[in-house]
């Protein structure tokens, strides 16, 4: 079983969905997963930036070794056969406060719900 608690909370969730679900992330995670240093850099949010070691470490140690590393290896993660994971839709919103709360003790304000959560039909909109 994968541990995701070594990534910052506001990015358990993307990195989650590729690993378990082969569902690509978004720009800042697909530069991390297909090692590429310097756009990783230049997408990282400023939690992402001072955790960039954490993301190395849970790929090294907690990811399988044939979901990471190039563009084509990303590829082919992604087209490979999954198993049939349980919706998540239930832990959202408890996901979802432990983003905000997580996100506003480092400096970043708003209600990230709507940002990294947008399939949820149980999030609050405001």
């Amino acid at each position: 079983m994968i541990n995701y608690e070594r990534l910052p909370v506001h990015v358990r969730y993307g990195m989650k969905r590729y690993m378990e679900e082969r569902k690509r992330p978004g720009d800042f995670l697909t530069a991390v997963i297909q090692n590429k240093l310097v756009d990783a850099f230049s997408k990282a949010d400023d939690i992402n930036v001072l955790r960039m070691h954490d993301f190395v470490t849970f790929l090294y140690w907690e990811a399988p070794s044939t979901s990471w590393g190039s563009e084509e290896v990303m590829d082919a993660w992604c087209k490979s056969k999954r198993e049939p994971q349980a919706c998540m839709n239930t832990a959202c919103e408890d996901w979802a406060d432990e983003v905000t709360e997580n996100c506003t003790k480092d400096g970043l304000e708003g209600d990230f719900r709507h940002s990294y959560f947008p399939h949820c039909e149980n999030r609050i909109v405001s």
